[in-house]
């Protein structure tokens, strides 16, 4: 099932009975993934997006390979998500998404899949750009956007825009 690893990390890809098991009842999500699940996850936000993924991966199951669920290979806990939040568009533009449950935040977690998931996007076909924006004020995000890769490309309105081109 996993489809990405790293030293500490895999991900493995959504499909809709996961995500419908996520929006439903995390326990049982538990038992599906025979792992625990941090504290905090899903973030509210991503908890509003469950929805739209799930119709998303109801009309087009093949949706699920452009993110997926982060866990701990050792401790065997998910620990966050990412992924972009579409494939690409017609000039081969992707948007990368991320998120850690607070207890994860600092060991290193979102740099590791980070720099993993945008090298695996990059090769993938059609995928000639991978962007992402945070807020100008989260540092630790912007942190996270440069070891993995990214360059600043503007700040406007408080957002900072980040890309990587295929080399």
């Amino acid at each position: 099932m996993p489809y990405l690893h790293t030293t500490r990390l895999y991900m493995i890809p959504l499909t809709p009975e996961l995500v419908q098991t996520a929006m439903r009842d995390v326990r049982e999500l538990e038992r599906r993934l025979a792992c625990r699940i941090a504290p905090g996850w899903p973030s509210d936000l991503y908890q509003s997006v469950l929805p739209l993924k799930a119709a998303e991966l109801s009309e087009n199951p093949l949706a699920g390979r452009w993110g997926g669920w982060v866990i701990h290979r050792r401790r065997q806990i998910l620990l966050g998500n990412m992924g972009l939040k579409a494939g690409p568009n017609e000039t081969g533009t992707v948007s990368l998404g991320y998120s850690i449950a607070p207890a994860y935040r600092g060991h290193g977690y979102a740099t590791e899949m980070g720099r993993a998931f945008v090298e695996w996007a990059l090769r993938q076909p059609g995928v000639e750009r991978v962007t992402a924006d945070c807020l100008a004020a989260n540092l630790a995000s912007a942190r996270v956007l440069e070891k993995i890769g990214l360059r600043r490309v503007r700040e406007q309105g408080g957002t900072i825009y980040w890309a990587k081109e295929r080399q």
